[in-house]
């Protein structure tokens, strides 16, 4: 999947100024990284890490195909793979329970395994609040292109 620098461009400006009012609004911190590295976070949060459109996984290909179907042939980023995983498990979490406030916090203890681009099988941690046993993909770099790792030396 190629590069869409000018969307990465923009998720690296936004990085920077939300850096900016963050030390503000904290009165504390140091701004060099955010803002000498906001490039690569939006390379790697933006495109690299998890999402990989190249995962043989049917629900990564699924998502993939509807994405580009919706959007015209458009290829689908990282952002895109995040946000339609939320809505699946917001949506898993509301058909457990409701659309009350309480319903929808008690609900999160209950949603297990929700199909996700990202994570694999999705279940909530209440504990942690993140995706218990989350998976990722690992890549290797091979003939200038993210590879899925085979366990195999590079």
């Amino acid at each position: 999947m190629a590069l869409n620098t000018e969307i990465l461009s923009r998720a690296a400006t936004e990085a920077r100024g939300l850096a900016m009012d963050a030390v503000q609004a904290a009165a504390s911190g140091h701004l060099g990284l955010p803002l000498g590295a906001a490039e690569v976070g939006a390379v790697l949060f933006g495109h690299a890490l998890r999402y990989f459109p190249e995962d043989p996984r049917p629900e990564v290909q699924k998502f993939i195909a509807g994405f580009k179907k919706k959007y015209n042939g458009l290829e689908p980023d990282a952002f895109n793979a995040y946000a339609y995983d939320a809505m699946n498990m917001a949506a898993a979490v509301v058909k457990i329970g409701g659309t009350d406030r309480k319903a929808v916090r008690d609900a999160f203890t209950k949603v297990k395994d929700v199909p996700s681009v990202i994570f694999g099988a999705a279940t909530f941690d209440v504990a942690t609040r993140r995706v218990k046993g989350a998976m990722n993909a690992e890549l290797v770099v091979r003939k200038g292109q993210f590879a899925l790792w085979d366990g195999k030396p590079t």
